[in-house]
């Protein structure tokens, strides 16, 4: 089980698909997926070490939210922790960060969302 300290540093919620072990079936893990809300900091898990980030929501005021920024609804982007963490962004408005922190001699790996600077001429 692979795991992430995941922070949404914007002012919009984003879903996140995650992999999990069903206990039940030997080799089968299935997708879930899960809202983070703005500013909001999370612990995430996967089995597979692979997290999916979208604005895809089941939710009409989520999507509005998007929509009134201008934004499409759209898969954002991927990370990766096999073996080294990797990072992918498919669009030009928002770039994830990545850092490796320590707690109590733990580390882990600390994962901000947020909008990409504007540089000002």
């Amino acid at each position: 089980m692979q795991q992430i300290y995941f922070y949404n540093n914007t002012d919009l919620p984003i879903m996140i698909d995650y992999w999990i072990d069903e206990t039940w079936v030997e080799n089968i893990c299935c997708s879930h997926s899960t809202k983070i809300q703005p500013r909001e900091k999370r612990m995430m898990y996967s089995c597979l070490g692979e997290w999916t980030l979208h604005s895809e929501f089941f939710n009409s005021d989520d999507t509005k939210l998007w929509k009134d920024k201008g934004l499409d609804l759209e898969s954002i982007g991927k990370i990766l922790c096999k073996p080294n963490v990797e990072c992918f962004i498919h669009n030009d408005v928002f770039c994830l960060d990545y850092r490796e922190l320590q707690d109590n001699g733990i580390n882990y790996g600390f994962i901000t969302f947020s909008y990409k600077k504007i540089k000002m001429d």
